[in-house]
């Protein structure tokens, strides 16, 4: 229930209640205190029932915002939860699309933008022919769009640093991680770890080849991440796992043949958790 400040002032003062009086309340510098003392007393000559109006419009205003949110989280749940399809998003209304958009950007802690911002979005979204590739800056966050998918993802440097590894459960990689676990014939085989000199997770070189399986051609990185179905966006954010200048493993892509685990063998399993808004 709202109660207005002379109200609970005067209830304190019947049941002989004392209290500490903030200072800052009374210094109109602070916008919120300009408005209770100097702007709404002017208004309330005019209109007497305004504080009360404003506190009514006050809490209609929240039970939408409820509301809202709750529609975002079915549209969220419909569209495919953390990778979005693509076609489900679009058969949205504009005003659901950046309802839904301003609620995830929020579930993830980045600060809502203009709406100038967020129709500029739509209109590129709707725009681009649903097959193909975008990724559009947005505040702190990267709208991405990439073989019916869509998603919202942290800004972060398109090459992280290289990092030494010595045997950590996982590093950092841009504002995400790589964990390092160990299995039963999976993963890189621990032996030819143990046999290294020089292990580091960077990023890619040029030139660089891997083969996936015994048997097979080695692969330029290229033609890999094209056969993964990554976009070009992603490529130098890709980490990849160097024993002795060899690359062993790339993120979202595999195990290079010549360090696979055999099976019953005891082995490394790598997972790159790449930073993504929910």
């Amino acid at each position: 229930m709202a109660c207005r400040r002379a109200d609970i002032v005067d209830w304190a003062r019947q049941r002989s209640l004392s209290w500490v009086e903030d200072e800052s309340n009374t210094r109109p510098d602070f916008s919120r205190n300009y408005l209770r003392h100097r702007v709404l007393p002017i208004i309330e000559e005019r209109f007497p029932a305004a504080a009360a109006t404003l506190a009514r419009a006050a809490g209609h205003f929240r039970e939408a915002s409820e509301l809202l949110d709750e529609l975002a989280a079915l549209d969220h749940l419909d569209c495919g939860g953390r990778l979005l399809q693509r076609d489900r998003v679009l058969a949205l209304s504009d005003a659901r699309v950046a309802n839904l958009l301003r609620w995830m950007a929020k579930q993830a802690g980045f600060q809502a933008q203009p709406r100038a911002q967020v129709h500029e979005l739509l209109r590129q979204l709707r725009a681009v022919p649903l097959m193909h590739p975008m990724r559009t800056g947005w505040g702190e966050m990267a709208c991405c769009a990439y073989r019916g998918q869509l998603w919202l993802e942290p800004l972060v440097p398109d090459c992280p640093s290289p990092q030494a590894w010595s045997g950590e459960d996982s590093l950092s990689w841009g504002a995400g991680r790589v964990s390092f676990r160990s299995v039963v014939g999976g993963g890189l085989a621990l032996t030819a770890l143990d046999a290294a000199e020089a292990i580091a997770l960077a990023s890619r070189r040029p030139g660089m080849r891997m083969r996936l399986g015994a048997g097979r051609p080695r692969r330029s990185f290229k033609n890999l991440c094209q056969e993964a179905g990554l976009p070009e966006w992603m490529r130098d954010r890709l980490p990849v796992l160097w024993v002795d200048g060899e690359p062993a493993w790339i993120g979202g892509i595999g195990t290079a043949a010549e360090f696979a685990c055999p099976p019953e063998a005891a082995g490394v399993l790598l997972e790159w958790l790449p930073a993504r808004a929910d």
